[in-house]
């Protein structure tokens, strides 16, 4: 495995360590909210579950949830 690879994994492991909840079940989540910007989700998932900033960026769960965003879209600059 691979640097990026390697942290992926990490971050999976730890947020549902931490939280109990898998990446796609934040996914899920945020989905079901219906938010459509990035800082909404951000301030959403720290506000209402008490993620912290790095835990609650969706770009980084889109990342190890394979690329692919909470609405379903290819992960780009913005995944969400």
């Amino acid at each position: 495995m691979g640097k990026v690879e390697d942290a992926v994994a990490t971050f999976e492991r730890n947020i549902e360590t931490q939280t109990g909840r898998s990446v796609s079940g934040w996914v899920a989540l945020v989905r079901a909210e219906n938010l459509e910007k990035h800082g909404q989700m951000v301030a959403w998932m720290k506000s209402a579950h008490g993620l912290s900033h790095g835990y609650a960026k969706p770009d980084r769960q889109a990342r190890a949830g394979g690329g692919r965003s909470a609405l379903g879209q290819r992960s780009r600059r913005r995944p969400f």
